[in-house]
C-alpha cells in the first residue's frame, strides 16, 4: 500500500500530492511471518528434491516431503539455479513462532546435510 501510494504521486504534478506512512498495522505482527502473503504451489525441480533425499538418505536422516505455498527466498531463486529448501524438525512441530526451538544436535545433523548437498551441486549433480 505504501508502494502504491508513492507510485500515484507519479500522476500528478510536481509538489501537487505528498504521501506519508505514519503507522502500519500488520497481522500476526510476527517477525518470522510474512503478513498475509500467498503464493501458489512452486514446486522445486524434482532433481534437486532427489538430491536433497538421497544425501538425507546417505546420513541416515529422516525425511519427509513438505509442500510449501510460502514465499521462502528459494521460491524466488529456483527457476534461475538449481535449488532446494530443506527444514529442520522443530521442537513439538511448532513453527514460524516466537516458541518455536530446535535441538542443537538436529541443527548440526541438518548443517552436515546442507554440506553435503551444497558440495555435490557445486559438482553438478543438479545441472
Amino acid at each position: 500500500m505504501v508502494v502504491a501510494a508513492r507510485e500515484l504521486v507519479g500522476d500528478f504534478e510536481p509538489g501537487a500530492l505528498h504521501t506519508a506512512s505514519g503507522q502500519l498495522t500488520v497481522y500476526p505482527n510476527s517477525p518470522v511471518v510474512v503478513a498475509e502473503h500467498s503464493w501458489d504451489q512452486n514446486p522445486y525441480s524434482e532433481d534437486g528434491v532427489e538430491l536433497a533425499w538421497s544425501v538425507a538418505d546417505d546420513l541416515g536422516l529422516n525425511s519427509a516431503k513438505v509442500m510449501v505455498v510460502a514465499g521462502h527466498d528459494s521460491t524466488n531463486m529456483k527457476d534461475e539455479a538449481p535449488t532446494v529448501m530443506l527444514f529442520i524438525p522443530s521442537v513439538d512441530g511448532i513453527s514460524h513462532s516466537l516458541q518455536e526451538f530446535t535441538k542443537d544436535e538436529d541443527l548440526v545433523l541438518e548443517l552436515h546435510h546442507l554440506t553435503e548437498v551444497v558440495l555435490r551441486l557445486a559438482a553438478g549433480a543438479v545441472a
